[in-house]
C-alpha cells in the first residue's frame, strides 16, 4: 500500500520516510495529488497547540480532501492518561479535538495514540538532556520514580504503515514496560561518568485507560536505554 505522510519535520515523519514512505510538509499538504496514494497518515501539529487552544481549520481543510481515503491520524497516548499533567492540557484537548475530526469526517480513519518518541527536537526532552549531559550534569524536574512510555520512532513504523481493518477506531500503541526517570538516569550516569545528577520533587506516571484497545510492542528496557544512548552519541 502506498502511503503519504503529512509531516516531515518530526521524529515518525523522519522514520516512515526512511522506511519508503512520501512526506510531504504542513504547508504543502493541501495542494499534493491524492490520486496516487491508498493510505494518509498525518502526523503534522501545530506546536502552538502545546501552549494554548487553537483553532484547527488547517486540519478542517485537510479532511476535506480526505473523506474517501484511509486515513491515521497520529495522536498521543496522554489522550489516554487516565490524569495527565496540567502542563499538557492544553495539548491534550487540541489533540482530542482533531481525533474527533478526522474520525467523524473520514469514512475509512483510525487515530494511533502513540508514546514518547525518542527525539532530539530543539528545545525538547532529549535535547535538553544532551546539552546537560556536556556539561556533564544531568537535571530533572520530576522524582526519581516517575515514569514514561518511551519508544524508539522506528519501533512504530510497521504499526503505523500497515492499515488494516479493525474493530477499534482509537488504539494506544506503547511499550510493554515505562521507563523511570531514575532507571534512564542511572542508566546516562553510568555510561557517560556523569559527576552531578539531580531530580526534582514532582512525580508523573503514566497510566492508561483501559477502555481503550492497546497494541503493544515488547521492546526490552535495556534496548531502549541504548537507542537513547545512541542519539545522544551522534
Amino acid at each position: 500500500m502506498r502511503s503519504a505522510v503529512i509531516g516531515q519535520s518530526n521524529a515518525l515523519a523522519q522514520s516512515l520516510r526512511n522506511a519508503g514512505a512520501t512526506t510531504f510538509s504542513f504547508e504543502a499538504a493541501l495542494d499534493f495529488d491524492l490520486h496516487k496514494f491508498e493510505h494518509i497518515i498525518v502526523t503534522a501539529f501545530d506546536p502552538k497547540g502545546k501552549m494554548a487552544i487553537i483553532d484547527n481549520k488547517y486540519e478542517k481543510n485537510l479532511v476535506k480532501r480526505l473523506k474517501n481515503k484511509k486515513v491515521t491520524y497520529i495522536s498521543s497516548i496522554r489522550c489516554s492518561d487516565i490524569s495527565p499533567p496540567f502542563r499538557h492540557k492544553y495539548y491534550v484537548k487540541n489533540k482530542l479535538e482533531n481525533e474527533y475530526l478526522f474520525l467523524d469526517n473520514c469514512l475509512n480513519s483510525r487515530v494511533l495514540r502513540i508514546p514518547n518518541l525518542i527525539s532530539f527536537v530543539r528545545g525538547g526532552f532529549y535535547h535538553q538532556l544532551s546539552e546537560n549531559i556536556k556539561k556533564n550534569r544531568i537535571v530533572f524536574d520530576l522524582s526519581k520514580k516517575s515514569s514514561f512510555n518511551i519508544l524508539p520512532p522506528m519501533a512504530l513504523n510497521n504499526v503505523v504503515a500497515n492499515f488494516a481493518s479493525t474493530n477499534f477506531a482509537v488504539e494506544n500503541v506503547i511499550a510493554s514496560n515505562n521507563l523511570t526517570v531514575g532507571e534512564i538516569s542511572d542508566y546516562l550516569q553510568n555510561k557517560f561518568r556523569i559527576n552531578v545528577t539531580s531530580f526534582g520533587d514532582k512525580l508523573e506516571k503514566t497510566e492508561f485507560n483501559q477502555k481503550y484497545h492497546q497494541i503493544k510492542i515488547d521492546m526490552p528496557k535495556i534496548e531502549i536505554l541504548k537507542k537513547i544512548e545512541e542519539e545522544l552519541n551522534k
